[in-house]
């Protein structure tokens, strides 16, 4: 029995085969967003519609990245009559006149999704089927021993001459022997090899213990620390909310920089039998490391929560970069679609499949490159799974059908993803999310008369819900889509070296700037109220 027969109560069989031929109009349609650009590095070219659409003067187009040919236009003055003034001492007259008032756009967004939390998509989990995999995850325990602070001897010296004249004796002793310490250990730099290992330092050039930070300043210590606790953070705004937790703007206070701390009860996330994911998203972004990766700095737990802090990205959600200008033209999407490639290349090469892609979890940085995060339902899959879970728009045909399935589910996901920005829409909608499931396993969709051949031709071949002919999980892997027509002329090397500059750089007035984000009741409990006893120790020991 499949996921969507559970749902409706009635045992209810789908074909395993589905046939997809989607319709598409045959009809010849000009292009009406030709782009009047010359470029000089960037295989890009982006739409000039685009560039004037204002998006609240927060993304700005990089004037480095393309030359735009414009068109000088007149601006017609107007002269107020009834504001000119006879001067009669002077005799003369003085005319008052208007320039041009700034018309201001009112930014309609689309409402397309099914399950919405704030006008965003919510992912949904179900265990269809338990399997125990080993995913070995180095976790990181380091502690870190606290040193005690040293009393000055200063103020235990007595006022008598002779024992001040003691004390001053043996401090000039002790900085004699530190100071040929020092030059002693510079005949051994220069005598021993560098790659000489047992070389060490004395132990009176050890560091001193450092002293407290202020909180907001700005240099970092110099010995990071690898354990932290709420204490070490100031909590600022909320910048967004899940469906069992919150992610706020944090400031660490040993070095004033911002970070995102999200925030999960964990009796919120025994009761959505979230446990697993939880620990998953932690072990494994502990173990990447990638430029389009969002970044973990720590995962601590006390009694009542557990918090993932993780670098912020002050260029907000591309979920509303894309509202705001409703879709995108063929070569922005091409942009975004090329680095989403290259993370899914480096995930799959590490035998971990991501399972939850759309534009609320890629985040823009100050650069305008992406960054992925919300790492819940990635997993280490060596072979299959069988887990329900995803965005119910995002979700492939084999994890409706409660089949096994592996990496081709984040291609498939990839389609969904071209589609909606190109359209601005996904292919597949409905309210009720059994129709949603039907509809996505009918694989019946058209596009929109804009999209072009070739960006039709790839999202087909990555919606192709036979797994033999769906592209990303043939025999060429991952060539197959970058050597698709779409992707012609793209220079891979330099997107995965982040050469290509972005068609928009978020305008970002300092590293916390939050005004990309959107706004949101500050509505929870203090998290420094904590339960008495940690009842739930057992579920998180290996957090």
């Amino acid at each position: 029995m499949d996921f969507i027969s559970k749902l409706k109560g009635k045992s209810k069989f789908f074909p395993s085969v589905i046939n997809t031929n989607a319709t598409s109009s045959n009809n010849k349609t000009t292009d009406k967003f030709k782009s009047k650009l010359l470029f000089k590095k960037n295989p890009f070219s982006f739409s000039k519609q685009n560039l004037t659409t204002s998006i609240s003067k927060k993304f700005i187009p990089n004037p480095n990245s393309f030359i735009i040919e414009e068109e000088e236009e007149k601006e017609n003055i107007k002269i107020n009559k009834t504001s000119k003034k006879t001067n009669e001492k002077k005799g003369h007259t003085t005319t008052t006149k208007s320039g041009k008032e700034k018309s201001k756009k009112k930014i309609s967004f689309s409402t397309v999704n099914e399950t919405l939390i704030d006008g965003k998509r919510i992912s949904i989990s179900a265990n269809l089927k338990d399997i125990d995999e080993d995913n070995n995850c180095n976790e990181c325990k380091t502690g870190i021993s606290k040193n005690g602070k040293k009393t000055s001897d200063v103020s235990t010296i007595k006022s008598t001459e002779a024992e001040v004249s003691e004390f001053v004796v043996d401090k000039v002793s002790e900085a004699e022997t530190e100071s040929n310490d020092i030059n002693n250990l510079t005949e051994k730099l220069n005598q021993a090899s560098i790659e000489d290992e047992s070389l060490t330092y004395p132990q009176s050039l050890s560091q001193p213990p450092l002293q407290p930070p202020s909180p907001y300043s700005s240099l970092a210590e110099e010995f990071p620390k690898f354990h932290y606790e709420l204490d070490d953070f100031i909590i600022l705004q909320t910048i967004g909310v899940g469906s069992f937790g919150r992610v706020h703007l944090a400031r660490l206070k040993a070095n004033g920089e911002y970070y995102a701390l999200k925030v999960m009860k964990k009796e919120d996330i025994i009761q959505y039998k979230q446990v697993e994911h939880i620990l998953n998203e932690k072990h494994i972004l502990e173990e990447i490391n990638h430029p389009f990766i969002i970044n973990i700095l720590c995962g601590f737990q006390d009694n009542t929560n557990i918090y993932i802090a993780t670098d912020f990205s002050c260029g907000g959600e591309l979920f509303s970069f894309l509202r705001a200008q409703k879709y995108f033209t063929n070569d922005i999407a091409k942009f975004y679609a090329a680095e989403v490639i290259v993370v899914f290349e480096y995930l799959h090469s590490k035998d971990i499949i991501y399972r939850d892609l759309k534009p609320e979890n890629i985040l823009l940085d100050e650069t305008g490159h992406i960054r992925l995060i919300d790492f819940g339902f990635a997993k280490h899959v060596t072979d299959v799974t069988y887990t329900l879970c995803g965005t119910p728009d995002y979700l492939a045909p084999e994890i409706i059908q409660s089949k096994p399935y592996s990496q081709a589910v984040d291609w498939y996901a990839l389609g969904i993803l071209i589609y909606e920005m190109l359209a601005g829409y996904p292919p597949f909608y409905k309210e009720d999310h059994v129709e949603l499931y039907e509809q996505i396993l009918e694989g019946k969709y058209s596009f929109p008369s804009h999209i072009g051949h070739n960006a039709r031709d790839l999202i087909r071949k990555l919606l192709q819900p036979d797994l033999s002919k769906r592209y990303g999980n043939l025999k060429g892997g991952v060539e197959d889509i970058k050597n698709h027509k779409w992707f012609a002329g793209v220079n891979w090397e330099h997107v995965e070296n982040k050469l290509i500059i972005p068609p928009y750089i978020p305008r970002c007035r300092y590293n916390g700037d939050t005004s990309h984000f959107d706004q949101y009741p500050e509505d929870y409990e203090p998290y420094d109220q904590q339960n008495e006893e940690d009842i739930y120790a057992e579920f998180f020991k290996d957090f």
